[in-house]
C-alpha cells in the first residue's frame, strides 16, 4: 500500500513543487521587479541536451534600459512558457515586456498570461485535490480498524482474520495501548497461539514492558499456557526478571 502511494505520488509531488516554484517566482517578480519594455534584437534556434536526448528551442536576445543603463538577457521559450507574448512568434520588431529585478538588472522574466496564472494555480489546486482524494482511502482503512478498540477486542477474542488484517493495512502490530499491552501480550493472555504465532512471524517484540512491567512471557506463565510460554520462548521472549538479569 505505502509502494503503491509512493509511485502515484512521485509524478504529482514532483508537478506540485515545479508549479509551486514557479508560482512564487511570478509572485514575486510581479511585486517587487520592475516591468520594461524589452526590444528583440536576435532571434535565434539553440540545440539544448535534456537528460538523454537533445531538443532545439527558440531563444530571443532582448535590450532594455534600466536606470539609464542599456542592458542584454536571453528568453527562452521554457523561461517564458506562459508568458503574455510567445518566444516563437518574436522578431527584430517586436517589443517583449519584462520584469527586470533591480538588484540585477540582468536577471529578467517574462509576465505570465491571465490563462497562464489559471493554468498554473489550477494545476496546483489539481495536485491537492487529487492528493486528498488518494489519501482518503487509506486514512478511512486503518480509521475503521485502528488498535487499540476494535483490534484490541479481536486479539482478546481470537479473531485472526481482523488482526491480520490490521496488519496488512499498515496497522504497527507492537503499539501498546494505555496499559503498555500490544497485541502479542493480549492474545498471549487469552490463549491464542495462532495470533501469537502470526505476530511473531511479522516481527512482533517479544520483550516488550506493560505499564506494570509484564512481558508476554510472565503474562502467558502467570495464566499457566504452556503451549503459548513455549512459543515465546522458542521465539526469544523473557520475563521481566530475567531481562533485568541481563543488564
Amino acid at each position: 500500500m505505502n509502494i503503491v502511494l509512493l509511485i502515484v505520488f512521485s509524478p504529482i509531488a514532483f508537478l506540485f513543487i515545479r508549479f509551486c516554484h514557479l508560482h512564487h517566482k511570478w509572485k514575486r517578480a510581479k511585486n517587487s521587479w520592475r516591468k520594461e519594455n524589452a526590444q528583440v534584437i536576435q532571434v535565434r534556434d539553440e540545440e539544448r541536451s535534456f537528460d538523454r536526448h537533445t531538443r532545439t528551442i527558440k531563444v530571443i536576445t532582448l535590450e532594455y534600459e534600466v536606470e539609464g543603463n542599456t542592458y542584454t538577457s536571453d528568453l527562452d521559450e521554457d523561461d517564458a512558457l506562459f508568458a503574455e507574448q510567445h518566444v516563437g512568434t518574436a522578431d527584430t520588431t517586436t517589443i517583449f515586456p519584462v520584469y527586470v529585478d533591480p538588484q540585477n538588472p540582468q536577471k529578467i522574466m517574462a509576465p505570465i498570461s491571465g490563462c497562464g496564472v489559471f493554468f498554473v494555480s489550477s494545476v496546483l489546486v489539481f495536485c491537492v485535490m487529487i492528493s486528498l482524494l488518494l489519501l482518503l482511502p487509506f486514512f478511512l482503512s486503518n480509521s475503521k480498524d485502528k488498535y487499540p478498540s476494535k483490534t484490541k477486542v479481536a486479539a482478546q477474542s481470537g479473531n485472526y482474520d481482523a488482526v491480520v488484517k490490521f496488519y496488512t493495512s499498515g496497522g504497527d502490530i507492537n503499539i501498546q495501548d494505555e496499559s503498555g499491552n500490544t497485541l502479542l501480550m493480549i492474545a498471549a493472555a487469552n490463549n491464542h497461539e495462532q495470533i501469537c504465532k502470526m505476530l511473531i512471524v511479522a516481527g512482533a517484540r517479544v520483550n516488550l514492558h506493560s505499564a506494570i512491567g509484564q512481558t508476554a512471557l510472565d503474562m502467558a506463565i502467570i495464566q499457566e499456557l504452556e503451549p503459548i510460554v513455549a512459543l515465546l520462548r522458542k521465539s526469544g521472549a523473557k520475563t521481566a526478571d530475567e531481562l533485568k538479569d541481563n543488564f
